[in-house]
């Protein structure tokens, strides 16, 4: 297989389960990049999928590679939802450098670094939309309300199948 070919099984493998109606898509997206550009969301967000953003959350990585002043600004106005707006909104995360990886730093330490970067000034608009624990936790109540949503149909479901499975057994 050729990198092209394997490159495009891996995004059709992808857009199958994006157009899945229960997958909550993430839509991860380098902060230091044009958001236009994006294209996880513009798969995320094409007709077939996920039209009106209402199951993609957008996640906006190397926050602590933006330059001061306009760079930061347009971030900030991504994750304030107001470039190219989501139901579900933008989450903003500092990742773990491969340095950090390589030195074998630990998890927490790693986590420290990115309050310390998204405690900035700066930032401060979009505290409540920022770093990976929010994200976990955020990611966490969708998921449980989605269950809780999709709980009576699965239990009607099986209680017919178990109904047409008596039925078989008896006759």
């Amino acid at each position: 297989d050729q990198p092209e070919d394997i490159e495009q099984q891996i995004l059709d493998m992808n857009l199958r389960y994006m157009k899945d109606s229960n997958t909550i898509i993430l839509a991860i997206h380098d902060a230091t990049q044009d958001i236009g550009a994006c294209e996880a969301l513009k798969h995320a967000l094409s007709s077939d999928i996920d039209h009106l953003g209402r199951r993609t959350v957008g996640v906006l990585t190397k926050l602590d590679k933006l330059e001061a002043g306009s760079d930061t600004d347009r971030a900030i106005g991504i994750l304030e939802n107001k470039t190219k707006p989501l139901h579900l909104g933008y989450i903003g995360v500092v990742n773990r450098t491969q340095n950090q990886v390589d030195r074998k730093i630990n998890i927490e330490a790693a986590k420290q670094k990115e309050r310390d970067i998204l405690d900035k000034p700066e930032f401060s608009r979009i505290k409540h939309k920022k770093g990976t624990d929010y994200l976990r936790h955020f990611l966490t109540i969708i998921l449980a309300q989605k269950m809780k949503k999709m709980m009576p149909i699965l239990m009607k479901e099986r209680s017919e199948e178990l109904h047409k499975i008596i039925e078989d057994l008896v006759n």
